[in-house]
């Protein structure tokens, strides 16, 4: 919001900004062709430097809804006005490196760059929002706003620890690498603070998320400029309403273990909670948003280890029970190994059951470090 302002207040033409256009390239707009590129004398690529901004993101999943204003920075010879009598007499004259605002009537004469976003979809234009400014040597700078809609690669079995990359491509749509080539700026792609709640965007030089590459379209190599946008999704929330829950439940469902076995409406009070809870957890709406309907997840593998954990435990008691049946109806084979194995079987499960689950819960996050590195 305070970069559009920003540019409303002090880029704005104004009438004496119009007046001195017309003084000094009213002779040059005479001879000047917009459908030609500035390079067809000199038979050079023009270099188009172009810079992004990002200014939200949204929907991120298959896809994202993307919003960003696009800089392009080139250079036209053919409005270089250094040897302009007129540019001489100007108070333009005195800062000469200084670039003025193009009026509008002016933006439809120049040569600007065809821009083709490569697989994206409803690209948006703010015709509002769009801005040029020119200086002596015939740089010319152009600002627009787009929206648009951008493919992204996902690995939906990772959720919610998933990366997402998204990918966003700028070409020429009709010149080819021998009229136009893209090239980055130093700081091609910066990001507005804030945009993103339930992501982080990896900004690490090395990850590549800048490059320019040739595409051969079949009628032409065409230079293409890719931002790839990296994602990582915040896992803080699933902790806390999914993982966190998950472990007390499991925990929960131990107690029975060190009640008596003969407080049946107890012990069968903790087990069919624990197993409700956790049932309702498992199938609760938390793919909101996220992208993910129907695919297994690392998300719902440990919630239903989780639920076999508490099955288990819910299946002990009635195995405990029968046991202690049995004893009393066979107090003559009380002292023998089987029997006294499975009168034990509470005092037993007190300790495989925690050491099941922190195995489980090693190899599990473990496996998720690994395939996350």
């Amino acid at each position: 919001m305070f970069f559009r302002i920003y540019c409303f207040i002090f880029f704005l033409p104004t009438t004496s900004s119009v007046n001195l256009f017309d003084d000094i390239y009213a002779n040059t707009f005479n001879t000047y062709e917009a459908e030609i590129p500035p390079n067809q004398i000199e038979d050079i690529p023009v270099v188009v430097h172009v810079s992004l901004r990002i200014e939200a993101v949204q929907d991120v999943a298959s896809e994202a809804e993307v919003k960003f204003f696009l800089r392009e920075k080139w250079e036209d010879y053919r409005l270089s006005i250094l040897n302009n009598s007129e540019f001489k007499n100007s108070n333009w004259f005195s800062n000469p490196t200084s670039s003025k605002p193009l009026p509008p009537k002016y933006r439809k004469k120049v040569w600007v760059i065809d821009n083709f976003f490569m697989k994206a979809y409803q690209v948006k234009t703010r015709k509002n929002e769009e801005f040029m400014w020119a200086d002596p040597k015939g740089n010319l700078l152009l600002s627009a706003k787009y929206d648009t809609i951008i493919p992204c690669d996902r690995n939906y079995y990772m959720f919610p620890f998933e990366t997402i990359h998204c990918a966003l491509e700028i070409s020429s749509y009709t010149h080819t690498t021998n009229d136009v080539i893209f090239e980055w700026l130093e700081e091609g792609l910066t990001l507005s603070k804030g945009f993103l709640d339930d992501f982080t965007v990896d900004m690490n030089e090395d990850s590549g998320h800048l490059e320019v590459f040739d595409y051969d379209f079949g009628t032409g190599n065409f230079s293409v400029a890719r931002a790839n946008l990296i994602f990582q999704r915040k896992s803080t929330r699933f902790f806390v309403n999914t993982y966190f829950p998950s472990v007390l439940l499991v925990l929960l469902s131990w107690i029975g273990f060190w009640i008596n076995r003969a407080a049946t409406p107890a012990r069968s009070c903790i087990c069919f909670t624990t197993v409700l809870t956790l049932l309702t957890l498992a199938t609760s709406p938390s793919y909101a948003g996220t992208g993910i309907n129907k695919t297994v997840s690392a998300r719902d593998i440990y919630i239903w280890m989780c639920f076999g954990f508490v099955i288990a435990a819910t299946l002990e008691f009635p195995i405990s029970d029968y046991t202690l049946r049995t004893r009393v109806d066979k107090l003559n084979t009380i002292s023998s190994p089987n029997s006294i194995f499975f009168g034990d079987i509470d005092k037993v499960c007190r300790w495989v059951f925690p050491i099941a689950f922190i195995i489980f819960n090693i190899i599990y996050w473990v496996v998720i470090a690994c395939l996350t590195a």
